[in-house]
């Protein structure tokens, strides 16, 4: 369904996203929290090889 949702225009927005993931994240729901980090809006054109830190900060914001 988030597949879905990514495909609509101005759906997934670093706003949306990043309180769609922490509602995910605090209903319990990891793999949807984990699906919208993978998809961020700030993730667009981000080299396969980040540093250790953006990897760290992104799995805080998740634990958040």
């Amino acid at each position: 369904e988030l597949g879905l949702l990514a495909t609509w225009d101005n759906t997934l927005t670093a706003q949306n996203v990043d309180t769609a993931m922490q509602e995910a994240s605090a209903a319990g729901q990891g793999e949807a929290a984990a699906w919208l980090l993978a998809h961020h809006p700030r993730r667009a054109g981000t080299p396969a090889n980040t540093n250790a830190s953006d990897a760290t900060d992104d799995l805080l914001d998740l634990l958040l």
